[in-house]
Parts: structure tokens; C-alpha cells; sequence
């Protein structure tokens, strides 16, 4: 994949206005839903730039317009690749602007980009179309090429409509005027006429390589042909063999997000330094204590963060060991600060739109992948940190480089606690530094961790404030690279502020300052400005005061609402869609895109998809009043847009928000549907299964009981569907969704049965079936499916899979009264178990059975009980504390304490119990799972005491 070439195009469209309907409608309506299927499908963003759709030709006679569409113009050519020009002329020149028509315009924008070009405009009469043309490609910018040296492809294209379909769309139309130059009095316009094919020998004489069809006779042989330069320019930029995988994708938009927060910034070189020394002091500890680096949001924490990624990385240069007869008088803490060989992997929690701990390791797992590793992370959690933790001691192992891994807005995980608590609990190995940023919010709860026995102790660090010489410098350097500068009073007025105090809120206020002041109202502006005090109060006043500037109501409230409420951002197109104020009607790119480049400072552009620059501006939308009609628009949108799997995420999402989980339930009663969302963010599936009670224990919540039926799946699905099902089925059978894994099964089992299918993933499924049918009480059902999964696992020479399906053959037999078959499969699986590699967790759940079965028939005493359930204890205290580890440990717990209350040792029984509800503590509330029951039971022994 060429990393080099954005994966974005933005075309701009050229024409006149009425006489160009039918060719821009079958563009529309035609063309460019099918160019957008096909970006989609190679994740890429595209955008059609039609200022002349949606809006009268009277209502674009006016100065602004033309500014606009040069902007964009130079906006569509500077993403760097074709295409990004498509014109269409027809018999009409059009309108040419005369010094009136532009007076008001002058007025208000005196001194604006572009209006040398457009003066030179009106002293030549040249049209607003031909201005486009020969701003385009006729007169461009020396460094411009028509065609891209690397690919060979032409980046404009012009169409030149035959006369006669001209004259013949005429007579069709009901309105006969506006397909020709009039004057005033009706008689032809003899002058626009003759400029109009002045034009048109122009193009044919010098530039007749753009000239894609001369003459086309009909307007579906036009749009056939925009299609195919489209087409090719995409397999060619884009061919289906290279698409970037979820992993590339993401990691694109992580260093988009980092390179944002660069841009502008003011080192902290001190405080760099320190906590470069800080990685460098703790690299060779066998556990390093991770470091959290806190500050109030908008201080600079994700800039921090990635500027020390930068410098971590530029310092790449290993420390130079002397010969062995030449001594140095140098420490260990001068020589670890000189080996400075790094290696840095960042994560910028929803950068990508994913907000969980999940993406995080998911995200690192394919970091540290080698050539050749092709597995996926398991949908089991533990094992999933598990498999992540042998590709770090691999890469320990294998590479004489510190990895530091970097964790911005840890307290932007969802959910923020549970997920902090459970990175808390891991332990990372020697040379490998985690170090993450948070707000105090982040900072009070590890301070309380850190007081807790045996805790890992990280280390924390605030981020220092700009001083004011820093502040300076910002401005300073936000202001000369647009050439502007501002008087030593108003510098010292902005940067003494208290509200400046925050980088987020100066640099806002630096961008708004350079956008609308003049010279001489900057202190007044400055003063009102100032009333904000917090980035998000900013952000609302620019957007209450856009709201004027526009038509449509509330147009850039209702924007920043709608990228705010979105899943992972918006594109041009969707917005326009999603901002209609009537179904079909999208708004016109003429409101819209002087919108968008007003909120940009405000935005990040991930290749096309809009999202908000910071939290503070989503958090400062949170209680707008339009939330709920622009998440009810975004989901019309996407409804309207139901091809592709993101369309069906995005709708997920907002049908969450809206608290309508019955409208996400019928559209995943649709069992491709479920692997689509899997697929595209297993975390939101996840949200859906809570939503809709698949979960639920408790049946006077309300919510929906297990509400999902699904039809069979066909089985010829492909192989990554197949993988995708099975992970989902084991996902449900763990989580105890015992109803809904059930119909899962049906569901797949088709699927699961076919030829095609491994014997790895055939014995998975019936493996995990016989388990479910035996939480079930299905005996003899779990019976057959344990048979099944034994016959296909025998050949894989999986002693871990034989170990755990030995162990779920053996409990069928004991819950089906053959309790001596069932002992002795045990010591088999057990047996099996301790193969190495091994597994502790299967082994000592097998324990476990071997306890409780040789106390059911009295061939092993209390004591002997006892022992074997602390010995299983032992091995699972001994694992990572990951969630599947606090598990176990409650259900080892409560067994124990089943021990202890046969012998009535109430002390003992009520001890251990609390020590089962502190385990469960960590993956339940008080009224869900076991913990009511264990709560009840504890305070009953209690009161024997």
C-alpha cells in the first residue's frame, strides 16, 4: 500500500447552470452512487464539489461564490492526485460578472485570497465557468501537471456537448429559455456566443488531451464516460489487491491524529527530558511501573504525547561501548540515557473512532506481528491478553530495543473505569514501558490503586502549564505562518489571560483572531472572545454566531451535532444528506462548504471524514437541543446509504443513543447482519447484546429478553464469515447468554457442517456446544455434540483442546450418573492438560472436577477437598489478573466455601465468601451475576458467628 497517496478524492464539477441539468442529474442519480459503493469498498472517501447544484443561478450571482469556488478548486487540487477537475459546456458561456455585481463583496472582502484572480476576471469579461477552467488547468500554478507523473493519468477532464442534443434537450424541456446566450431583449448573445467557442478552440488546439468526448450525443454516453475515468483512476490509484486491512486503516488515522497535534506545538523540553531519564531509570526493572501523565483537558496532553513519540524515535541510536581497555568514568544512569534505542508504539484512544481497551490490544497485537503471523486475537478475553503477551516476550526475546508503548485519553476508554482498572491489573515485562495520559479524573483512581496491597505502583506525573514565554512563542508561530502579527499590548492581553492558561482555548483564539479581524477591531474582538473561558464555551459561540450566516436554520449548530453524535465522523456527502431539511433534498454544497472550512480549526479531516478536533467540543454538544433530531437525520442517512457495513454501525449506534434498541434488534435479527457488526466494531455488538438484555439476569429490568431469531445461515459463506460466527458463538456461550448462544448455534450450524469447513472450527463449535447444552441440562444433547467435537479434534494434535474436551466429555457422563467413567476421564484430561506447553486454567479446573467428584462419592475426605480447591486456587492467583482470572477465582471461591459449610465452619465459609464477592466485584454490580446470591449467603453465615 502506497502510504504516500491520500486515500481521498474530492472532484470538483464545472458547468453552467440551467442547461447543465440532465448531464449533473445522471451524475448524481447515476454515476456517483456506484463511484462511491466501489470507494467504499476500497476505503476510500469520495466527494463531488457542485456548487451549481441546489441553488438558483440569481442566488449565485454574487462575489462570495466566486470566492468559494476557487477554493475548492485549489481545496480538490491539493489532495495531490487525479482526479480532481471535471468540466461540461455546453452552447451557454454564462454568467460574467460585471463591478457591480461584486460591490458588496469588495466590501467585506477587500483583502481575501484570491481577489487578484477574480479582478483580473472582470477586466478580461470572462465568465465564473471559464474563470474555473483556466484557474483549474489553462493558467494553473507553475508546480501544476495535467497528468500525474507517477500513475499516467490525466487529472482533468472535459466534455464538450454536441449542438444538436443541445437543441434537442431543449425542445424536450418545458422551460425553452436559459440553453442559449439572450440578451435582455431575447435576441441572441452574439458576444458570449463567440467567447463561448473561443473557449472551446482553446481547449481543442492546446490542451485536447482533457478533452475526454468532443461532441457526446447523449447524456448517458457523458456519464458512461465520467464513470469509467472514475473507475480507472480508482484501480489505479486504489487496485482491490492492495486495500489497506482494519489494522493499516487504523493506524492512518492514529498518525493523522498525532500529526494534528503536532502541528503548532511548543515542546516541553524539560519536562521531555525528565521523563525520558524516568523510561530510562525503570527500562531494566522485571516489572516496570507504568507512568500516567496527568493534566485537566485542553492542557496538552495528546500533543505531549505525540511529540514524545517524535523524539523518542529521532533518538534511535544505541549507546557506543567503549573496547575493554578503555575506561570511562560513567554511570549506569548516564550510560542508560545514552542507549537511547526505541521503539514506540502510540495509541490515541478514538482516533479511530474506537473508544475501548479492546482496540488498544487489539492494535498492538498486529504491532508486534512478524512476517508471516496470520492468527487472530480470541474473542476470549484472557486468552486474548494471554496471546498478547507471547508476542511481547517474542519480542523481547528476538530485539535488543525498548518498546514504549504510548496510551493518550486513557480516560476516554469506554467504560472509562473498568477499563483503567483493568490495565491497572496487568503487568508489563522488562523493556517494555507503558505510559499514558489522562485527566485528574484518571489520576485520582490510581492514586487510590496505587494504596492497595499489592499493588503495582505507577508512577505519576503532572504535565507542567506554558509559562508564558511559551505562550508567546505560540502565538508568535501560529500567527507568522499566516503573516499576521499583532501589537505587543494585545500579546500580553491574550496570553496573560487567565483562560489562556490552555493551549486548546490560545490556539482558538488565535484562529478565530486570524479568520475575521481586521487591524483595527482586534481589541474589541479579542475582549468579547475572551468571555468564553473554556474551549467548549468557544466553540458554541462560533457556532450560535455561524448560525446567522446561513439560510438553512441552525445549519452550523446542527453540523457540529451531527460529526459530534457520529460513530467515527461524517463525509461531506453524508452531511449534506444528513442535513437536509426535506427527504431527497441534500444542501447545496454553496451553504455547505463555506461551513465546513469555517468550523475546520475546530475539525480533524481523516481523509474525508470529518470529526471534532477534542472531547470538549463533543462533551460541549452533549446537551444541545438538536441532538436528538440530528441523530434521527444520521439515521435516515445511513438508512438511505444501506450497501455497506459501515451504514449499518452507524445506524446501531444512533438507534443506541436514541435508547431504541428494539429498532437495532430487528435489523440484527438478520444473522449476517450480527458478523457484519462483529466485524466492523465487535465493542458496539457488545453494547447492542447489554441493550437488548441478552445478558440480563435480572427480568424486572424491562429490557428486551434474548429478542433475537435468526434464520440459518447458507454454507457456502466465505472462510473469514465462518471464523466470525464461530467467535460469536463463543462469545455468547461465555458471556451466559445461554438462549440467544442456543439459536446462535442453529443458526450457524449449516454453515459449521459443510465441507468446506476445517476440522479445527468443527471441533470448536461442538466443543462449546456440549458445554452450552450442558449449562442447559441437555445431557444427552451434550453428549453427541462432545462426541463430535472429540472425532474432529483427534487429528489435530491439540493436547489443550483434547485436555478441555476430555474434561466437558467427562462432565457429561457424571451429570448423566456414570461418576466412575467420569473420574477416570478426568485423570485423563487431566493428564493431557500438563503436555507442554500446558494450560493452567484447564488443569486447574480439572482439579477442581476431580475434588468435587471424589468428595461426591466419599473416597476423598473434607480435608483432601480442601486441599485440591486451594491448589487450583494457587495456579489461578498465579495468572495475569485479567477478567477470565477474577472469574474463575469467584467460582473456585464459592466452592471452597461449599466445603466449609458441609463442615459448618461458618467463620471459614463466610471468610472465603468475601473473598468470591471481591473477585466477582470486578466484573459485576451488587444486583447482577451471582453477587446477590453471594451477598445473601455471606451475611447468613455472619449471623451464625
Amino acid at each position: 500500500m502506497n502510504t504516500r497517496i491520500p486515500r481521498e478524492i474530492r472532484v470538483f464539477l464545472s458547468s453552467t447552470f440551467r442547461d447543465m441539468d440532465a448531464e449533473r442529474d445522471y451524475l448524481v442519480t447515476r454515476v456517483f452512487p456506484e463511484i462511491r459503493r466501489l470507494c467504499y469498498e476500497r476505503m476510500v472517501t469520495f466527494s463531488e464539489i457542485d456548487l451549481r447544484w441546489g441553488i438558483t443561478e440569481q442566488a449565485a450571482k454574487n462575489g462570495r461564490t466566486v470566492q468559494i469556488c476557487l477554493e475548492e478548486i485549489e481545496r480538490c487540487r491539493q489532495l495531490g492526485i487525479p482526479p480532481f477537475f471535471i468540466g461540461f459546456l455546453g452552447e451557454r458561456y454564462g454568467w460574467v460578472p460585471q463591478p457591480n455585481d461584486l460591490s458588496e463583496y469588495w466590501q467585506n472582502s477587500p483583502d481575501q485570497q484570491y481577489a487578484d484572480i477574480i479582478r483580473q476576471a472582470l477586466t478580461a469579461g470572462i465568465s465564473v465557468t471559464e474563470l474555473e477552467i483556466r484557474f483549474a488547468f489553462l493558467e494553473p500554478p507553475r508546480e501544476f501537471s495535467l497528468t500525474s507523473a507517477e500513475h499516467g493519468l490525466p487529472r482533468v477532464q472535459m466534455y464538450l456537448r454536441d449542438p444538436a442534443l443541445t437543441v434537442k434537450l431543449q425542445q424536450q424541456a418545458q422551460d425553452k429559455n436559459g440553453w442559449f446566450d439572450r440578451l435582455a431583449d431575447g435576441t441572441p448573445d452574439t458576444v458570449s456566443a463567440q467567447k463561448q467557442q473561443s473557449l472551446k478552440q482553446r481547449l481543442r488546439r492546446d490542451f485536447s488531451g482533457v478533452i475526454a468526448i468532443d461532441h457526446y450525443a447523449s447524456v448517458e454516453a457523458f456519464g458512461e464516460s465520467v464513470s469509467h475515468y472514475l473507475r480507472e483512476a480508482i484501480d489505479t490509484l486504489y487496485p482491490a489487491e492492495s486495500v489497506p486491512d482494519s489494522w493499516q486503516q487504523k493506524t492512518r488515522e492514529h498518525n493523522l491524529y498525532a500529526m494534528v497535534r503536532r502541528r503548532g506545538y511548543i515542546p516541553l523540553e524539560d519536562f521531555r527530558q525528565q521523563l525520558i531519564r524516568q523510561l530510562n531509570r525503570t527500562a531494566g526493572y522485571i516489572e516496570p511501573a507504568p507512568i500516567l501523565i496527568t493534566a485537566t483537558s485542553g492542557m496538552g496532553k495528546s500533543a505531549f504525547m505525540a511529540d514524545l513519540e517524535t523524539d523518542l524515535l529521532s533518538r534511535n541510536k544505541p549507546y557506543e561501548w567503549p573496547d575493554e581497555d578503555v575506561f570511562k568514568n560513567e554511570s549506569i544512569e548516564d550510560i542508560l540515557n545514552k542507549d537511547q534505542n526505541f521503539r514506540v508504539f502510540s495509541h490515541y484512544t478514538g482516533a479511530d473512532g474506537d473508544q475501548s481497551l479492546e482496540n488498544f490490544r487489539h492494535r498492538l497485537f498486529h504491532f508486534l506481528a512478524f512476517a508471516g503471523d496470520n492468527d487472530e486475537l480470541s474473542p476470549d478475553d484472557a486468552l486474548a491478553w494471554e496471546q498478547l503477551d507471547q508476542r511481547l516476550a517474542r519480542f523481547i526475546s528476538q530485539q535488543t530495543v525498548t518498546l514504549v508503548l504510548l496510551l493518550d485519553a486513557v480516560n476516554q476508554l469506554m467504560p472509562a473505569e473498568n477499563s483503567l482498572r483493568r490495565l491497572y491489573q496487568r503487568t508489563w515485562p522488562r523493556r517494555v514501558l507503558l505510559v499514558v495520559s489522562g485527566t485528574p479524573e484518571a489520576s485520582a483512581l490510581i492514586s487510590q490503586l496505587n494504596q492497595e496491597p499489592e499493588a503495582s505502583r505507577w508512577q505519576l506525573s503532572e504535565l507542567p502549564a506554558l509559562t508564558e514565554d511559551q505562550r508567546r512563542a505560540l502565538c508568535s508561530a501560529r500567527l507568522s505562518g499566516v503573516s499576521k502579527t499583532l501589537s505587543d499590548p494585545l500579546t500580553q492581553r491574550l496570553i496573560t489571560a487567565d483562560a489562556c492558561r490552555n493551549p486548546l482555548f490560545l490556539h482558538l483564539i488565535l484562529e478565530e483572531l486570524c479568520l475575521h479581524a481586521r487591524h483595527e477591531a482586534l481589541p474589541s474582538l479579542l475582549d468579547d472572545l475572551l468571555t468564553s473561558q473554556t474551549p467548549g464555551a468557544l466553540f458554541l459561540r462560533v457556532l450560535q454566531a455561524a448560525d446567522h450566516d446561513y439560510a438553512l436554520p441552525q445549519l452550523a449548530t446542527r453540523t457540529a451535532c451531527c460529526i459530534a453524535c457520529s460513530r467515527r465522523g461524517l463525509t461531506h456527502s453524508e452531511l449534506a444528506g444528513a442535513l437536509a431539511e426535506y427527504p431527497e433534498i441534500r444542501v447545496a454544497d454553496q451553504e455547505l462548504l463555506p461551513l465546513l472550512a469555517r468550523l475546520a480549526p475546530y475539525c480533524i479531516n481523516s481523509e474525508g471524514r470529518l470529526r471534532l478536533l477534542h472531547s470538549s467540543f463533543e462533551e460541549a454538544m452533549q446537551h444541545s437541543p438538536v441532538t436528538e433530531r440530528c441523530r434521527e437525520a444520521l439515521i435516515s442517512q445511513f438508512i438511505d446509504d444501506n450497501q455497506n457495513d459501515y451504514a449499518l454501525a452507524e445506524r446501531s449506534w444512533q438507534w443506541l443513543a436514541l435508547d431504541e434498541p428494539d429498532a437495532v434488534v430487528r435489523e440484527l435479527s438478520v444473522a449476517r447482519n450480527v458478523i457484519s457488526l462483529y466485524r466492523t466494531d465487535a465493542g458496539l455488538l457488545h453494547r447492542v447484546w447489554q441493550a437488548s438484555g441478552v445478558y440480563q439476569v435480572n427480568p424486572l429490568s424491562g429490557k428486551l429478553l434474548q429478542p433475537f431469531s435468526w434464520e440459518p445461515l447458507p454454507a457456502d459463506l466465505p472462510d473469514e464469515d465462518t471464523v466470525t460466527a464461530l467467535n460469536i458463538f463463543t462469545w455468547l456461550r461465555q458471556a451466559g447468554a445461554t438462549t440467544a448462544a442456543s439459536d446462535w448455534a442453529e443458526a450457524i450450524r449449516p454453515l459449521v457442517d459443510s465441507p468446506e469447513t476445517s476440522d479445527s472450527s468443527k471441533a470448536a463449535f461442538y466443543n462449546t456446544l456440549s458445554v452450552l447444552q450442558t449449562d442447559l441440562g441437555h445431557g444427552p444433547q451434550a453428549g453427541l455434540a462432545i462426541d463430535k467435537a472429540i472425532d474432529h479434534g483427534l487429528g489435530l494434535m491439540n493436547p489443550e483442546f483434547m485436555a478441555g474436551a476430555l474434561a466437558n466429555k467427562a462432565s457429561v457422563l457424571e451429570k448423566s450418573g456414570n461418576s466412575g467413567q467420569a473420574l477416570e476421564l478426568f485423570e485423563k484430561a487431566r493428564l493431557m492438560a500438563q503436555i507442554p506447553p500446558g494450560n493452567p486454567v484447564i488443569e486447574a479446573i480439572i482439579i477442581m472436577r476431580i475434588a468435587q467428584l471424589k468428595a461426591s462419592l466419599n473416597i476423598a475426605s473434607s480435608k483432601e477437598t480442601e486441599q485440591q480447591i486451594n491448589l487450583s486456587i494457587s495456579m489461578i492467583r498465579q495468572l495475569p489478573p485479567y477478567d477470565k482470572q477474577q472469574k474463575h477465582l469467584c467460582e473456585l471461591y464459592q466452592e471452597l466455601a461449599s466445603v466449609f459449610m458441609e463442615r459448618e465452619d461458618f467463620s471459614a465459609a463466610a471468610d472465603t465468601y468475601l473473598l468470591a464477592i471481591a473477585a466477582g466485584s470486578h466484573l459485576y454490580e451488587p444486583d447482577e451475576g451471582p453477587m446477590p446470591e453471594l451477598l445473601e449467603i455471606c451475611q447468613w453465615c455472619l449471623q451464625r458467628l
